[in-house]
């Protein structure tokens, strides 16, 4: 192997390429033209090249950084055993014994004639004379669609697998098959073939190292060039689906105890529960890459963590069962977990800087902007879900008694410990925001009707406690809350969803105030008052 940088100099080569060094001092024209190609594309190439005293070599070039790799392997005897196979088989085994790893010759009914060394693959060859050649050389594999062993014409077959019977390895072996007639008129078909798993298994390690560092290059450059959460997530999800050839991808968030989906390649909704999630996480904390069974098909659970705390997770998914991933794929995901980790706290910084722009000033909860869109994204994102959670519209009752009583510093206390409350009344992933006013807006996640009512009657009941904290015990003031879950409706929006639960509160504050009512698309906008 020799290293060759952009201005066409040997940077580093290894003791065995003499021949390749003599041919580029020699400025030998077909060496050149291969690395000059690569080096301008960057797309690796292959070439038969003859050299100085006739020695002919396989070279393979790849271009890695700023540098061209190329490696040879000499074919000058094998190339001579092959022509020697139209000559005699006697002069076949002299020449092949020691230079191909095996020489054959089969019939019609691709049955082994002839076969030399006397010991191949650790075994010994006599015992095949007589015997299947597809058997022989595809035990329980599958056999290649173009059989080298049934040949019309001289034809070179390269990276060609197979499992020789009575071994567990598999192999790739490159088979030089011709047809040839004989005396009595029959076809038979002579070849050699040459153990090239080792040169396989490199090119295709050097494969995957390139396709590594144009994954890690492409997602690099969306860290440098997306300007907001959701865009610089969503284009790292879609570079992962293309690059493993997936059908969906999930990137989810964890907060708290909950996950939330931030971005999402896919069209439909994450089969697989949470709770799953997280338990097959906690049992392999170690692991950047999870394997997980549901439903007969493969998914890869990618853990994003920030320190020894989970973050999220990437989930990848696509039909396993007629293209299962491949350990190529596997190692793929697994060297470019920095890259994605990367991805998701650039996007984590972003979503918290807009928080902090988004603030209502007073209490600290989203301002109105910043909570429709934080829920609109979160409807987006939940598809086709029957329930993906529940708002609820608070507003607070004779408010304008305690600025009238106690002055507006007052009213604005009042707002701060609702605010107060509703902070540590919510989940991680919850929404709570401040409509206007003395309304506020609260989004349960994954929750219901039930679960919303208790939340609003917890807030209720604490309104004398604010009131006592205000200093004045016989302040009317209290709370109605409208409840509308998105279970149902069609029409999945923030403002359609606010405007039913407002609908609702409104028939609280027709009834009494104080209570909560509970909002229903399919009758008409009615409500049911609790």
């Amino acid at each position: 192997m020799i290293a060759i940088n952009s201005k066409g100099v040997v940077v580093d080569s290894s003791l065995s390429a003499e021949n390749l060094m003599i041919g580029w001092n020699a400025g030998h024209e077909g060496l050149h033209t291969v690395v000059q190609n690569v080096a301008k594309t960057g797309i690796p190439a292959e070439e038969r090249l003859i050299f100085h005293d006739n020695i002919k070599l396989w070279i393979s070039a790849l271009k890695i950084d700023n540098l061209v790799y190329v490696t040879s392997r000499d074919t000058t005897l094998s190339d001579q055993v092959t022509d020697a196979l139209l000559k005699s088989r006697i002069l076949l085994k002299e020449l092949l014994d020691g230079a191909v790893d095996l020489a054959f010759e089969v019939d019609q009914n691709r049955e082994i004639l002839f076969v030399t060394p006397a010991k191949a693959f650790g075994l010994e060859t006599d015992l095949w004379i007589g015997e299947s050649a597809d058997t022989i050389f595809w035990s329980n594999v599958e056999r290649p669609t173009r059989n080298p062993l049934s040949v019309k014409s001289a034809q070179t077959f390269d990276a060609v697998q197979i499992k020789i019977l009575g071994t567990e390895e598999r192999r790739w072996v490159k088979i030089v098959s011709r047809p040839y007639k004989n005396n009595d008129g029959s076809i038979t078909v002579r070849g050699t073939m040459v153990d090239t798993s080792a040169q396989v298994r490199r090119e295709r390690m050097m494969r995957a190292m390139n396709l590594r560092f144009k994954v890690q290059e492409r997602i690099t450059n969306i860290l440098n060039t997306a300007q907001t959460a959701p865009d610089l997530m969503g284009r790292a999800s879609k570079a992962l689906l293309e690059v493993l050839r997936a059908d969906s991808v999930w990137l989810l968030e964890k907060l708290g105890r909950d996950l939330v989906v931030r971005a999402s390649e896919s069209e439909d909704v994450l089969p697989i529960k949470s709770s799953v999630i997280l338990s097959e996480a906690a049992k392999f904390p170690d692991q950047n890459l999870i394997k997980i069974n549901h439903a007969d098909q493969v998914y890869l659970l990618i853990q994003i963590k920030r320190g020894e705390e989970i973050s999220g997770f990437f989930i990848v998914g696509r039909d396993t069962i007629g293209s299962p991933w491949s350990a190529q794929e596997t190692e793929l995901v697994e060297s470019i977990t920095n890259v994605l980790t990367a991805a998701f706290e650039k996007s984590t910084m972003i979503s918290q800087l807009q928080k902090l722009s988004s603030e209502d000033a007073l209490t600290g909860l989203l301002n109105r902007g910043a909570l429709e869109q934080s829920v609109d994204d979160r409807l987006v994102q939940a598809k086709g879900k029957s329930c993906c959670g529940v708002l609820l519209f608070i507003d607070l009752d004779n408010f304008k008694e305690v600025n009238d009583t106690l002055g507006h510093n007052a009213g604005d206390d009042a707002i701060r410990y609702v605010a107060d409350f509703i902070k540590a009344m919510i989940r991680p992933s919850d929404i709570a925001g401040r409509y206007g006013g003395d309304e506020f807006i609260i989004w349960l996640e994954a929750s219901n009707v039930a679960a919303g009512s208790k939340r609003a009657n917890e807030l209720i009941a604490a309104m004398p406690a604010i009131r006592k904290k205000l200093g004045n015990t016989n302040l009317k003031l209290s709370a109605s809350v409208g409840i509308c879950a998105c279970e149902n409706i069609e029409n999945r929006s923030f403002e359609h969803l606010a405007n039913l639960a407002d609908a609702a509160l409104y028939n609280v504050k027709k009834s009494g105030k104080g209570s909560i009512a509970i909002a229903n698309e399919n009758q008409g906008g009615d409500t049911e008052t609790v």
